[in-house]
Protein backbone atom coordinates (compact mmCIF):
# COMPACT_ATOMS: atom_id res chain seq x y z
CA UNK A 1 0.00 0.00 0.00
CA UNK A 2 1.51 3.27 -1.03
CA UNK A 3 4.97 1.87 -1.29
CA UNK A 4 4.58 0.45 2.02
CA UNK A 5 3.87 1.49 5.55
CA UNK A 6 6.34 3.94 6.24
CA UNK A 7 9.07 3.19 9.82
CA UNK A 8 8.38 6.49 11.13
CA UNK A 9 7.03 6.97 14.63
CA UNK A 10 4.52 9.98 12.75
CA UNK A 11 3.28 8.65 10.08
CA UNK A 12 -0.65 8.49 9.95
CA UNK A 13 -2.74 6.96 6.96
CA UNK A 14 -5.30 9.54 5.39
CA UNK A 15 -8.33 7.85 3.79
CA UNK A 16 -10.98 9.77 1.28
CA UNK A 17 -13.80 8.48 0.14
CA UNK A 18 -15.11 10.16 -2.37
CA UNK A 19 -19.25 10.79 -3.81
CA UNK A 20 -21.06 12.70 -6.32
CA UNK A 21 -23.00 15.12 -5.09
CA UNK A 22 -26.07 14.77 -7.89
CA UNK A 23 -26.94 11.12 -7.39
CA UNK A 24 -24.39 9.84 -4.43
CA UNK A 25 -22.47 7.40 -5.98
CA UNK A 26 -18.95 6.82 -5.39
CA UNK A 27 -16.67 8.27 -6.95
CA UNK A 28 -13.64 6.20 -8.91
CA UNK A 29 -11.96 8.43 -11.20
CA UNK A 30 -10.95 11.15 -9.52
CA UNK A 31 -7.43 12.83 -8.56
CA UNK A 32 -7.41 13.95 -4.57
CA UNK A 33 -4.12 15.99 -3.37
CA UNK A 34 -4.30 16.57 0.46
CA UNK A 35 -2.08 19.33 2.13
CA UNK A 36 -1.41 18.88 5.51
CA UNK A 37 0.32 21.96 7.86
CA UNK A 38 0.86 22.77 11.40
CA UNK A 39 0.25 26.33 12.22
CA UNK A 40 2.25 28.43 10.76
CA UNK A 41 4.06 25.73 9.01
CA UNK A 42 4.01 25.22 5.41
CA UNK A 43 3.34 21.28 5.15
CA UNK A 44 3.46 18.87 2.49
CA UNK A 45 1.34 18.41 -0.22
CA UNK A 46 0.68 14.88 -1.66
CA UNK A 47 -1.30 13.00 -4.73
CA UNK A 48 -3.59 10.43 -2.37
CA UNK A 49 -3.27 7.17 -4.29
CA UNK A 50 -6.81 5.10 -5.14
CA UNK A 51 -7.25 2.31 -2.76
CA UNK A 52 -9.91 -1.13 -2.84
CA UNK A 53 -11.55 -1.04 0.40
CA UNK A 54 -14.83 -3.94 0.48
CA UNK A 55 -14.89 -3.38 -3.38
CA UNK A 56 -15.33 0.40 -3.33
CA UNK A 57 -12.28 2.94 -4.20
CA UNK A 58 -11.36 5.26 -1.93
CA UNK A 59 -7.92 7.55 -1.51
CA UNK A 60 -5.30 7.36 0.41
CA UNK A 61 -2.01 8.28 1.75
CA UNK A 62 0.76 8.90 4.73
CA UNK A 63 1.60 11.82 6.23
CA UNK A 64 4.23 12.53 8.52
CA UNK A 65 2.84 14.54 12.11
CA UNK A 66 5.68 15.00 13.88
CA UNK A 67 4.30 17.29 16.58
CA UNK A 68 1.25 17.91 19.08
CA UNK A 69 -0.09 20.79 16.84
CA UNK A 70 -3.31 21.56 15.05
CA UNK A 71 -3.12 21.14 11.68
CA UNK A 72 -4.81 22.30 8.81
CA UNK A 73 -5.99 19.67 6.10
CA UNK A 74 -6.95 20.67 2.37
CA UNK A 75 -8.59 18.24 0.24
CA UNK A 76 -8.90 18.86 -3.66
CA UNK A 77 -10.62 16.19 -5.81
CA UNK A 78 -10.67 17.13 -9.59
CA UNK A 79 -12.63 14.91 -11.79
CA UNK A 80 -12.05 15.24 -16.06
CA UNK A 81 -14.83 17.78 -17.31
CA UNK A 82 -15.91 19.07 -13.92
CA UNK A 83 -15.04 22.25 -11.99
CA UNK A 84 -12.68 21.39 -9.25
CA UNK A 85 -13.71 20.58 -5.49
CA UNK A 86 -12.42 21.66 -2.44
CA UNK A 87 -12.52 21.53 1.24
CA UNK A 88 -10.29 22.01 4.71
CA UNK A 89 -10.88 21.19 8.25
CA UNK A 90 -8.56 20.94 11.43
CA UNK A 91 -7.41 18.03 13.25
CA UNK A 92 -6.00 18.58 16.48
CA UNK A 93 -3.36 16.57 17.39
CA UNK A 94 -2.40 18.19 20.53
CA UNK A 95 -3.50 15.59 22.67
Amino acid sequence: MHGGIPKGPHEYHFVAAVFDAANGARVSDAVVTAEVAGLGLSGSKKKLEPMQIAGTTTYGGFFDLPGFDLYTVKLTVERSGASAAALQFKYDHRR
